[in-house]
């Protein structure tokens, strides 16, 4: 399997372009290094001891929570691409296109990173190119929004159109199929997928939809009266008006 991670497709959501819609990435010359992970995006940093758990996820928790707390950044629109290999066969040109599965992580919209999953077993078994995509969570990515043009919300969402847009258009020199794409995700990340498979702004980017343990039905899926949240947040750090 041939990997190429922490691949922007996305400018780097800080400064004036937080609490916005993602932008196209920047455009760069020459050779781009894609051998490590991108960044999570900033969110808490999960806590699970007193869950009952046994010691080897203990383990993993701990592990979990280091890598979270000292690598997350605002530079974190990133995605990670397995390409499964044949004997033979270069990448691309030698071979069909191959099928697509685009994964979005779960996570509450709070917590989670592309970077924390390893698509080459799926790559290599399935026969297909895996594309795991991070996304931003919490009161900068999904459900914060003041109801009005100052901060509409669903940036989380937006994040992951922009990835799909990056798919439908370079996925193809990564000798991917365009016209065979499938989004998968998994908790919230399913409720986005059928959130996206219903929207105007994803119309065209991908052809199907799996939907693991969430949907946009789930009673957790929507924020019907964000505003309060945002209100409830500016109480709590002093931002009046």
């Amino acid at each position: 399997v041939t990997q190429f991670l922490g691949v922007p497709y996305a400018r780097a959501p800080r400064g004036e372009r937080r609490f916005s819609a993602a932008e196209p990435p920047a455009v760069w010359s020459g050779e781009r290094e894609a051998a490590t992970r991108g960044p999570p995006c900033p969110q808490p940093v999960p806590n699970h001891r007193g869950w009952g758990m046994l010691p080897v996820w203990e383990a993993g928790n701990e592990r979990l929570a280091t890598w979270l707390s000292s690598k997350q950044s605002e530079e974190c629109l990133n995605l990670d691409v397995y390409i499964p290999g044949r004997d033979g066969e270069s990448i691309p040109g030698e071979r069909p296109p191959l099928a697509v599965m685009v994964f979005l992580h779960g996570g509450s919209f709070l917590d989670g990173a592309g970077g924390l999953y390893d698509g080459s077993a799926l790559a290599a078994h399935g026969d297909v190119i895996v594309v795991i995509v991070t996304y931003r969570l919490g009161v900068l990515g999904s459900f914060f929004s003041t109801g009005d043009s100052l901060a509409r919300g669903n940036y989380g969402l937006l994040d992951q159109v922009m990835a799909l847009r990056w798919v439908r258009e370079n996925v193809g020199h990564f000798g991917g199929d365009q016209g065979r794409v499938t989004l998968v995700g998994a908790g919230t990340g399913a409720a986005c997928a059928s959130l996206l498979a219903l929207s105007h702004h994803a119309e065209g980017l991908f052809q199907r939809v799996i939907a693991q343990s969430g949907t946009a039905l789930s009673s957790w899926a929507l924020n019907h009266r964000p505003e309060l949240s945002a209100a409830a947040l500016a109480r709590s750090v002093g931002c009046l008006r």
